[in-house]
């Protein structure tokens, strides 16, 4: 059996969860009916299958990020992406850019079903290009090994800089953390889109979402430390 998935038949507002803390806090109702089923189950009631069922929900995921949300929203994906396992959106940022406090946040969005997760984090004294880079690795990190994946961020530093070789002159610890994350999976492909559009396209969405959540992070997350950052 693949992946659990829990769901409140008398609160099915609360959308479905796949952890034992957000699990908790559902059975905490008094009148709470707890649904348990995998994708595995829940396609054969349908009579169908899934690539996600025999090749990628067996495989373990890891996630280091404070918040981990399953926003329980299920989405259409774009034609053009079905050719990955997953898409992962980042982005993120510090105030100031440079030596202030920052935030990243990502969007996971599994290919095969169409549900989304959501992580972000806060960082005392960073840069904007950091968050970025943390952004990206944590968001890969969250993504079964040996899966295809685009990660798609509004950063060029990031783009360029893994895509066409750009000379890699900063935040050197951040840099091997990311080869490492790229090197787990089957294959991952960087794909720069412009930060903070207004168009209602599928890029512009999540990448307005993720930019939301870095802001989330920075303002009601508890800043860690970037050991890495050199001020």
């Amino acid at each position: 059996m693949g992946k659990i998935y829990y769901v409140d038949r008398n609160h099915p507002e609360y959308g479905i969860v796949d952890n034992e803390q957000l699990l908790k806090a559902l059975s905490q109702n008094g009148d709470s009916d707890i649904l348990k089923f995998s994708v595995e189950e829940l396609l054969s009631a349908f009579g169908t299958s899934s690539k996600s069922a025999t090749c990628q929900e067996s495989k373990s995921t890891r996630n280091d990020a404070l918040i981990a949300n399953v926003t329980g929203e299920i989405v259409s994906v774009d034609d053009k992406y079905l050719a990955y396992d997953y898409i992962v959106f980042s982005d993120g940022g510090a105030t100031p850019s440079s030596g202030g406090v920052g935030g990243y946040g990502s969007v996971i969005i599994n290919c095969d079903t169409g549900d989304v997760s959501e992580i972000n984090k806060c960082y005392k004294a960073t840069t904007n290009n950091r968050m970025e880079m943390l952004g990206a690795i944590n968001g890969l990190n969250s993504v079964p090994d040996n899966a295809k994946v685009i990660l798609i961020t509004d950063s060029q530093y990031v783009v360029n800089t893994m895509e066409l070789g750009w000379k890699r002159n900063k935040n050197q610890d951040l840099w091997e953390v990311l080869d490492a994350a790229v090197a787990n999976k089957s294959s991952v492909k960087f794909l720069h889109v412009k930060g903070h559009g207004k168009s209602d396209t599928f890029e512009s969405k999540w990448n307005n979402r993720c930019d939301e959540l870095s802001n989330i992070a920075r303002d009601e997350l508890s800043p860690i430390d970037d050991e890495g950052y050199e001020g």
